[in-house]
C-alpha cells in the first residue's frame, strides 16, 4: 500500500471527477511528484507484449 492512498485512478476517471466537481483536472494532481506514484502493479511493458506477439511466446 502506498502512503499516499489506496488507488491509482485512470486519466479518464480523473477527468470525470474533475468534470463532476466543475474543476480543471490539473487542480486534482497539482503538486504531485513521480515519487508519489504507486509502484507499477505489473512488470510487463507494452514492448514485452509486442515482442511476445511477434514471436508467438508469452511476455
Amino acid at each position: 500500500m502506498s502512503q499516499y492512498g489506496y488507488s491509482n485512478p485512470s486519466l479518464h476517471t480523473i477527468l470525470r471527477i474533475a468534470g463532476a466537481l466543475n474543476l480543471n483536472p490539473a487542480v486534482l494532481i497539482d503538486g504531485m511528484t513521480p515519487d508519489m506514484l504507486p509502484e507499477r502493479p505489473h512488470k510487463v511493458t507494452v514492448a514485452d507484449l509486442i515482442r511476445a506477439r511477434e514471436t508467438g511466446g508469452t511476455p
